[in-house]
């Protein structure tokens, strides 16, 4: 392997192995258990090493990498339950289950907003929060990929000439399809409705621009 410095965007696309990748999860003070799933968005299954703890978990490395993923060392709530229970939980808050109940309240579930149309795509939503109120905001999600970032880039015109910045707020240099203009449009505003005008800078009048 290359002892090349590593990039934000290697470090967002989850390029590491499992050897980093444990690394960084026990720093955080949990222990795999089982091998690094890939990449940095999907759950991972460890347990809290703290002695008064040892509970199970399922974290995102990207959210143990921001700080977002810390144990607070908390009991369930309530007692487990079996599948058929609790499916009915997230169904009833709109949502439907897309594998078997993780055997824990406070797991991640692979689940999908039942409204038709929703955008939000597939969700990782524990069942404790569900509980507590949370309902899908029928959003899509962030791309899980850089590669599904610059589709959704090519389907709204624009072509990527250069690596997905990471994060969706930032300009992300690019090229009209049509007028071959150089463009900063970030993907979120790309999201927004936000197209190329097919003009040069000294043609646009005053107001906000919308990419272009």
């Amino acid at each position: 392997m290359s002892n090349a410095p590593r990039t934000a965007v290697d470090a967002w696309r989850g390029e590491v192995s499992h050897q980093q990748a444990a690394a960084e999860i026990r720093r955080a003070g949990y222990e795999p258990l089982e091998d690094y799933p890939g990449r940095t968005g999907d759950p991972w299954r460890i347990r809290c090493t703290a002695p008064e703890c040892g509970q199970e978990r399922r974290v995102l490395l990207s959210h143990v990498r921001l700080g977002l993923r810390r144990c607070g060392h908390r009991k369930p709530v309530r007692p487990p339950v079996d599948h058929t229970a609790a499916a009915g939980e997230p169904r009833a808050a709109g949502l439907e289950p897309l594998e078997d109940y993780p055997g824990r309240a406070d797991i991640p579930w692979r689940i999908r907003c039942t409204v038709p149309g929703c955008p939000a795509g597939d969700l990782h939503v524990a069942l404790e929060r569900v509980r507590a109120g949370q309902r899908c905001r029928h959003r899509k999600q962030p791309p899980r990929t850089p590669e599904e970032a610059a589709q959704e880039m090519r389907a709204a015109g624009y072509l990527p000439q250069q690596p997905y910045p990471g994060t969706m707020v930032a300009p992300w240099a690019s090229r009209c399809a049509t007028c071959d203009r150089p463009r900063f449009t970030s993907l979120s505003a790309v999201r927004r409705g936000a197209r190329c005008a097919h003009r040069v800078p000294s043609q646009c009048g005053p107001g906000p621009r919308t990419g272009g």
